[in-house]
């Protein structure tokens, strides 16, 4: 059985690593058992299809994506607070699977069929996180000309702000102990950026 857990594992590392590198339609199941130190027909034999394989890898990518920022709704916060959490784990998110973004989007746009379904959790949330939302701006007189646009303003904030400091390697951006983004300096700015759009 512990063999069994450490090859299922093992495999699905691997699946996610070319998938992420590849997408669904330049992934190939040789090079993934390659990866994964396994035979092509073991492959097979625990997961099927390269098919069965990639809704695997995009069910666990959205569940990670969905563990992560769902604290957000299940808190006591203000407006701004939720604004600032929201900001702060879909950082850590990007920060912490760099891929995971190209990943969602490149599927999203070149296999929609394929993962309409596993989307569902996402949208869910979306869905709960624009209501309170409006609740909070409601309740503290904060105007918002239109919620949806509001909330893509900052995930493409989020997700542009790791981007450029990758592709600038902006040092201002990054941790003087590590290599690592300066989560705290970059949520500070995209919240300014956030509160200047905002209706006076």
């Amino acid at each position: 059985m512990i063999y069994l857990d450490y090859t299922v594992d093992k495999i699905k590392k691997s699946a996610k690593k070319v998938f992420y590198e590849k997408g669904f339609n330049g992934a190939r199941v040789t090079e993934i058992a390659k990866d994964a130190e396994v035979s092509k027909s073991l492959l097979h034999y625990y997961f099927r299809t390269k098919e069965h394989l990639f809704k695997i890898v995009v069910n666990d990518s959205i569940d990670m994506v969905v563990k992560r920022i769902t604290p957000v709704l299940t808190k006591d916060l203000d407006f701004f607070e939720l604004i600032d959490h929201f900001i702060y784990n879909i950082l850590l998110l990007f920060k912490d699977n760099k891929n995971l973004m190209s990943f969602i989007i490149n599927e999203y746009n070149q296999n929609f069929e394929k993962i309409n379904s596993e989307l569902k959790p996402i949208i869910l949330f979306f869905k709960e996180f624009e209501n309170k939302i409006i609740k909070l701006s409601q309740k503290e007189n904060i105007m918002l000309k239109d919620t949806k646009h509001f909330i893509v303003n900052i995930i493409s904030l989020c997700g542009w702000q790791v981007i450029g400091i990758n592709i600038f390697n902006l040092e201002i951006d990054v941790d003087k102990n590590s290599s690592s983004i300066n989560i705290i300096g970059v949520k500070e700015r995209i919240h300014d950026i956030i509160l200047k759009s905002l209706p006076q």
